[in-house]
């Protein structure tokens, strides 16, 4: 169990570690987003467009089309609040257990 625990400690509290996690984290909300902008072609090219060039306006679809648009819209938020926590849990060990970075 110890040795896990190492594993864990080191893993997570190395850089590459912290680095693998957010980019995992921001890979799967780009697909997401993606996935998004295919949902509003179905609705038409302009929303299409509209969603993957300008800011927000992915809220805006979302919030028109809640139906169509609420798994990538929530898996997205979960996926945001994963890498913040993974990376505040790493920040927390490397505190707690005193481990120097790689």
């Amino acid at each position: 169990m110890e040795a896990l625990l190492n594993f864990v400690i080191n893993v997570i509290g190395s850089q590459v570690g912290a680095i693998l996690m957010i980019t995992f984290g921001f890979a799967a909300i780009y697909c997401l987003k993606v996935w998004l902008v295919l949902l509003s072609y179905r609705a038409s090219l302009f929303w299409a467009i509209a969603v993957f060039l300008v800011p927000f306006v992915d809220l805006v679809y979302t919030l028109k089309n809640w139906h169509l648009a609420k798994k990538p819209f929530l898996l997205g938020i979960f996926f945001l609040v994963l890498s913040i926590g993974m990376y505040l849990v790493r920040s927390l060990l490397q505190t707690f257990f005193n481990t120097q970075s790689v």
